[in-house]
């Protein structure tokens, strides 16, 4: 591993370590011909599929020009050791504000906003993010979001590294396409943010457990929309978290939807709201069934009535079925009712891309895998 004050390229001193990955290291740095701070990751592992990864992320990122993505600035070599160098985000991931809470719904709306348009970029020059997470989405210290670490990202016109059938990410935030070895598309990419976003608006994750539980557990169940979304909210993550990939909206689409009812300040990481706890209810989630357009419906803010105008019919028929006994042949259908979950707590998993199945042992949160994206 370089050491601090080791200068890269004649230009680059290298400072303390502020990411670290399962294969690289982000150190921050000081730009001694710009006077500036910068970050630069440093490949720590030399395997060739590494070094091909490693020279694929930059490939990515030369693509790649949106203000919510953090840029590559400079690439090279020292003693035969590759590096990056990227824009310094100053401030803190999202898995560390989910730490202390949640986020209210219009700072959730404006995150996702900006994620999706970058994702939407991203998609238009043939790029898969393939781990979108709270560890690699960045607020800098004007509460400004970005998007980080391209470290597994594929180019749809580039041969893939990854064996065929197997699965790379994070096993929290996987598509149930990825999880059966199906291949990562854009489509996953709306997937993960989708349980980004539900993470964000009620400080849980949306599938817990071990790696393996968590990846496994969206191949039976789709995950739980909280009440408290509105009802516009509410329809838009239950598209983009649909099983079938082709019923979730687009990256734009997305964007579009979310921008409408997102806060127009930048967001404030300190302004959470306490970790739920209690018992949970959740509204069905629709998309199963319907599939999504491609622009879903403006996120107006409108509470959802559908649960009340369910509760109510759900009502009458079984008061109905009472009236006529056995022989009434009313039958209620087991999928119009509210299902009400216990939530269980469980801190945001920062862990570095993993294949899948994974070991059984417990998620652990570690900051310093945060950040620019060692990965």
């Amino acid at each position: 591993m370089l050491a601090t004050d080791t200068v890269l390229g004649g230009r680059y001193r290298l400072g303390p370590i502020i990411g670290r990955g399962g294969g690289a290291d982000v150190f921050r740095a000081d730009d001694l011909k710009t006077m500036r701070q910068v970050a630069v990751k440093v490949l720590r592992a030399a395997t060739a599929d590494d070094l091909r990864r490693f020279a694929l992320e930059a490939e990515t990122l030369s693509r790649l020009d949106h203000p919510a993505i953090v840029r590559m600035c400079d690439q090279g070599e020292h003693e035969g050791v590759p590096y990056l160098v990227l824009d310094l985000i100053d401030g803190e991931p999202l898995s560390a504000v989910l730490l202390r809470g949640s986020l209210p719904e219009a700072d959730v709306a404006h995150i996702g906003a900006v994620l999706a348009d970058a994702l939407a970029h991203a998609h238009a020059f043939g790029v898969v993010h393939r781990d979108v997470k709270p560890g690699n989405v960045l607020f800098d210290c004007d509460g400004r979001v970005h998007l980080t670490d391209f470290g597994i990202a594929r180019l749809t016109d580039v041969t893939a590294i990854t064996a065929t059938g197997s699965v790379i990410g994070t096993a929290a935030y996987l598509s149930p396409e990825q999880v059966t070895g199906d291949g990562a598309g854009p489509h996953s990419d709306i997937y993960a943010l989708g349980l980004v976003l539900l993470e964000t608006l009620t400080g849980e994750r949306a599938f817990a457990g071990s790696p393996s539980e968590a990846a496994l557990a969206r191949l039976h169940r789709s995950p739980e929309i909280p009440h408290t979304a509105t009802g516009s909210f509410a329809a838009l993550l239950g598209a983009m978290t649909a099983s079938d990939p082709a019923m979730r909206p687009t990256a734009a689409g997305v964007a579009e939807s979310l921008s409408l009812g997102a806060s127009d300040a930048p967001v404030d990481p300190t302004a959470v709201l306490p970790v739920a706890s209690d018992v949970t209810a959740a509204v069905p989630v629709y998309a199963a069934a319907t599939p999504a357009p491609s622009a879903p419906a403006p996120f107006d803010g409108g509470r959802l009535r559908a649960p009340l105008i369910i509760a109510a019919v759900l009502a009458l028929l079984l008061l109905l079925s009472s009236a006529f006994g056995d022989g009434g042949g009313l039958d209620v259908p087991a999928t119009a009712a509210t299902s009400t979950t216990t939530a269980t707590t469980a801190p945001p998993t920062t862990a570095a891309p993993q294949t899948v199945p994974p070991t059984t042992a417990k998620d652990k949160k570690k900051p310093s895998d945060q950040g620019h994206g060692g990965d």
